[in-house]
């Protein structure tokens, strides 16, 4: 029988089809780990949560579909939840947004480790991304530590001392982790980030590149010429007492003597002289934004981000063991340059051995 117009059934039905064709919501990178994501190896076992280290937020949002951001650069210390990113984009491609992607680890023995130790267990222990992934094993061809298939794309692990494994293998993704150690001459090839590069132009102006690193030695570090192109964004948070907005810097970083357990921190305000200590880091964190250096520089296809080891989540990696790092080096110009590159996350001059932020303590 032939419903009349109005007929309530015949709503539902039109409701339920324009239900079916709609699609999903854009989900950005950062909302898709908060809702799908599990880390059950960590500190803090369970699902993911940006508002640890709320200064994953904006890159992640970046590295979203919905966004016109082409090129992401994390000039980041280590243990800062760089590496986390990496991964919580890759999941996010697979799941919502697939392409092929290729992910570049400096060596090969770096990324069949990443690929078992780090995409392996994202997978186990994310149940989307098990179903995906189908939970396959090696012998099959669909899923090895080196190429992971899931419908409409596969992830290609590759070292940039081999360079041959990016040969006619086009990708709407790029991923390069540690940049500063890759290879500047790939077997001959050329730059390896570079070969990774000519492997997104297929996808055009939809591919999209993420680049992080911690940095290595002034006037050779591929990370700081990366960034040297972009607005330079820095982690502004407030003072808890006085509300002033500062970025956070290892110079004002102060202690009795050499006594490091003593850490507290001197606010930028010269009228606030109540010192802040690390357990107020929480709140200064999640009240944090991002402001870019040059902002004349934003076209908003590329974004680069500025992170020290000031900021690493209380109950982490704290301030008192900053200072503990640093009164160790003590002067030894190998130990200082460790200590500026994987916690001030600056580049080391090795002719200015004593230019270190915070040599004042």
């Amino acid at each position: 029988m032939r419903r009349k117009e109005g007929d309530p059934m015949t709503s539902e039905l039109i409701k339920a089809y324009c239900d079916a064709i709609t699609p999903p919501p854009m989900l950005g990178v950062d909302e898709w780990s908060n809702e799908y994501r599990h880390v059950m190896v960590s500190a803090r076992p369970g699902k993911y949560r940006t508002s640890v280290t709320p200064y994953v937020v904006e890159p992640m949002q970046r590295l979203g579909s919905g966004d016109k951001c082409r090129w992401v650069f994390l000039m980041w210390p280590s243990q800062s939840g760089k590496s986390e990113i990496c991964n919580n984009w890759i999941g996010y491609t697979a799941h919502y947004d697939p392409v092929p992607i290729i992910m570049m680890q400096p060596t090969v023995n770096a990324a069949k480790r990443y690929s078992k130790m780090r995409i392996d267990k994202m997978v186990q222990d994310t149940p989307v991304l098990h179903s995906l992934f189908g939970g396959k094993k090696s012998r099959d061809g669909t899923n090895t530590w080196d190429q992971k298939a899931f419908p409409g794309g596969f992830l290609l692990m590759v070292g940039s001392n081999a360079a041959a494994d990016l040969a006619s293998t086009p990708a709407g993704r790029g991923v390069v982790d540690e940049s500063d150690r890759c290879s500047e001459d790939a077997g001959g090839e050329g730059d390896a980030v570079g070969l990774l590069i000519a492997r997104l132009t297929t996808y055009g102006k939809t591919s999209k590149m993420l680049q992080t690193s911690t940095p290595t030695t002034a006037g050779r570090s591929r990370i700081e010429t990366a960034m040297d192109g972009t607005g330079y964004r820095r982690y502004w948070v407030p003072c808890p007492h006085c509300g002033t907005m500062q970025v956070l810097w290892f110079d004002r970083l102060k202690c009795d003597g050499q006594d490091h357990s003593t850490a507290w921190y001197d606010c930028a305000s010269e009228e606030c002289n109540t010192p802040i200590y690390e357990r107020h880091k929480t709140q200064m964190l999640a009240a944090g934004e991002w402001r870019a250096d040059y902002p004349e520089r934003e076209t908003g296809e590329a974004y680069g981000y500025h992170l020290n080891g000031m900021y690493s989540p209380t109950g982490m990696f704290g301030w008192d063991d900053m200072l503990r790092e640093f009164f160790a080096a003590d002067g030894d110009p190998r130990k200082t340059q460790v200590f500026v590159n994987t916690r001030l996350a600056e580049t080391y001059d090795e002719f200015d051995g004593t230019d270190i932020d915070g040599a004042g303590i």
